[in-house]
Order: structure tokens, then C-alpha cells, then sequence
């Protein structure tokens, strides 16, 4: 290669690196948007709850640290409710990344797991794979359907 084209390769290279670099959500600005989703998310659970407390209901409030490919570690919001017979139902978040949406929180009460997944900014929908049916069911989350979910999980 000639020294001209040795530089046209350098300039060009520098040129495409810009434009990823551009294009590119900067980590920082993606862990903020998700982390701002989460405290949203969070406070409609949060005030769904709210007739419930303190008599039916304890509602503990808490961190837990992730660490994601791109975004790095952070702390988390997370939720964990109790009933007066001590069966406890976690909110925690999963991640920003998984696979086909962008963002998911786990509802925990062994043995039960429910998903809500967030497919596009303030669009959260519970996602559920039958293992005798195959496929994908998904239902948005309203506050009929999280009850509906709490209800199951707390039986």
C-alpha cells in the first residue's frame, strides 16, 4: 500500500469510529434512563400498595447492586413485600439488557416467579412461557393485573 492510501485507511478508520461513537448511547445516559424507569415503576407499585399499608401490608424499601455488560455496576431500587403471615414477594430489577426488550423485573415468592418486561419506554407487560403450551403469553400491567399476580403469588 502507498503512503496516500496508508492515509485515506487512517482518516477513514478515524471517520467510522466517530460515527459508532455517535451513534452509540453513551452507558452513563442508558444506566440513568433505566434507573429513572425503575423509580417510576416503583412509586405505581408503590401507591397501588398504599390502601394495603401498614394493616395488610409491609412494604420495605431497598437497593440491590447489578452490574450489566456496558452499563457497569450500579444500585438498583427494589421492593419487598411482606404479609402479617410472613410470605414475602420481592420486586427486583433483573437488568437493562435481556434479550428482545429493554428491561426487566422479577416478582419473587418461591416457588413462584412472574416477569415484568418493559418493551419500550413506560411499557411494562407481565411475560409468562407455559412449559405445556409453548410461546409467549403477555399481559400489559395495569393495576388489575399486578393484584392479579400478587393474589397468585401470595396463596
Amino acid at each position: 500500500m502507498s503512503t496516500t492510501q496508508d492515509e485515506l485507511k487512517q482518516i477513514l478508520l478515524r471517520q467510522k469510529a466517530q460515527q459508532q461513537a455517535d451513534t452509540e448511547p453513551d452507558p452513563a445516559d442508558l444506566r440513568t434512563e433505566w434507573l429513572e424507569e425503575l423509580q417510576a415503576l416503583l412509586k405505581r407499585i408503590d401507591g397501588w400498595l398504599a390502601p394495603l399499608r401498614p394493616d395488610y401490608l409491609a412494604v420495605e424499601t431497598g437497593d440491590v447492586e447489578l452490574e450489566e455488560y456496558g452499563l457497569g455496576k450500579y444500585q438498583a431500587p427494589a421492593r419487598r413485600v411482606r404479609t402479617p403471615s410472613g410470605r414475602v414477594v420481592e420486586i427486583m430489577p433483573h437488568g437493562r439488557r435481556v434479550l428482545d426488550a429493554i428491561g426487566r423485573v422479577d416478582l419473587l415468592a418461591p416457588p413462584w416467579q412472574a416477569m415484568l418486561v418493559r418493551f419500550e419506554p413506560g411499557k411494562w407487560f407481565f411475560v409468562t412461557s407455559p412449559l405445556d403450551r409453548g410461546g409467549v403469553n403477555s399481559q400489559p400491567l395495569t393495576e388489575e393485573s399486578f393484584f392479579g399476580v400478587l393474589k397468585e403469588m401470595l396463596q
